[in-house]
């Protein structure tokens, strides 16, 4: 009827039989039976005092109770998204029954109301497209609800920017940013009307994003260095390094190589010298490079190189490169400089080996 259920009167404890008393609880239970059981307007603010002298209470002692039967009204009544002209009725008439003011209760009609016009525009924009017949039936919302313009633009703004914040995390989730990706980010901006402002930092982070993506299309950067490399050969990866071989044995030969997906093995949260310190013998400091063919070191009289097709696979930390060599020790080089790159590059080139 107006979404208040009736609820059991507290039965008295022996003392109380004793002397007479009723649970002073009954009084709101009591009320709020009268409210279920009839209509809103047949509730007086007579019946209300009865009950209350009754149980020899001020209003006062009751009114944060009477505030929530308040609600429960009010909530059923914007169950459909609307308030209409016998629902505020009903209300106005309410509060006089219950003695309470609009200061009373202004914070709950505003905090119910906001509630209904966020669920239906959540519900809207729940597959984060908001066509034009969600936003006029989301603009129609607003006005039966009887929310400000103003408030409710404030609302709609920070619901959208939710879901735009959502999927921007979701399409970057695998730190690369694609062409086709930035289109639909900037098409579902405009569409929930969201003015995207990033700051240089995020910006720097997107930059690097997109520069993974294309290294992986076969975008490559040629760079230069110091290493001799040979005819044709080009440096597409370059890095300050510190060398460290295994002690262990080197592993036997001959098995397969995996391909790129089990290959590449990110810990970008890792540093490389985590595990066994002992298993790690320092061999040098000197410049890596990473071409088309093979893995290039110098840190001596004349660069070290290990062919592609070699590398049965390697691991990527946030400082560091780790390779395991077909017949040899493996290999940890400790970088300064960006890994995340130059794991992307070595993994284009070995995903060309798969055995």
């Amino acid at each position: 009827m107006n979404g208040v259920e009736p609820i059991p009167l507290e039965r008295p404890g022996p003392i109380a039989r004793l002397f007479g008393r009723k649970p002073r609880a009954n009084a709101y239970a009591e009320i709020r039976n009268r409210l279920a059981a009839a209509p809103v307007l047949a509730l007086q603010r007579s019946d209300v005092d009865e009950v209350l002298a009754r149980y020899q209470l001020a209003r006062d002692a009751v009114r944060p109770r009477l505030l929530e039967l308040y609600a429960m009204v009010m909530r059923h009544a914007a169950r459909d998204a609307e308030i209409t002209e016998d629902e505020l009725r009903e209300l106005a008439h309410l509060r006089r029954a219950f003695g309470l003011t609009e200061d009373d209760v202004r914070g709950v009609e505003r905090d119910l109301l906001e509630d209904t016009f966020r669920a239906q525009l959540r519900l809207a924009i729940g597959d984060s497209r908001f066509t034009d017949e969600e936003k006029r039936r989301i603009r129609e919302v607003a006005r039966r609800l009887r929310i400000p313009d103003a408030l409710a633009a404030a609302i709609r703004e920070e619901e959208v920017r939710k879901v735009w914040d959502r999927v921007f995390d979701a399409t970057i989730v695998d730190r690369r940013l694609s062409e086709e990706e930035e289109r639909y980010l900037a098409d579902l901006a405009a569409n929930l009307g969201v003015h995207v402002q990033l700051d240089r930092a995020t910006q720097r982070q997107l930059d690097h994003f997109r520069l993974l993506w294309r290294i992986e299309q076969g975008e490559l950067p040629t760079l230069d260095t110091d290493v001799p490399l040979a005819p044709g050969e080009r440096a597409h990866a370059v890095a300050r390094a510190h060398r460290f071989c295994s002690t262990s044995p080197a592993r036997p030969g001959g098995g397969r190589r995996v391909k790129l997906g089990r290959v590449t093995h990110w810990e970008l949260e890792q540093s490389a010298g985590a595990g066994d310190a002992a298993r790690w013998r320092p061999d040098g400091d000197g410049t890596l490079v990473v071409t088309a063919g093979r893995v290039l070191f110098a840190g001596g009289a004349a660069p070290d190189g290990i062919p592609m097709e070699r590398i049965e696979r390697f691991t990527v930390y946030r400082d560091g490169l780790g390779l395991e060599i077909e017949r040899e020790r493996d290999i940890l080089f400790a970088i300064d400089g960006d890994t995340e790159i130059l794991g992307t590059v070595l993994g284009v080139f070995v995903k060309g080996h798969p055995g």
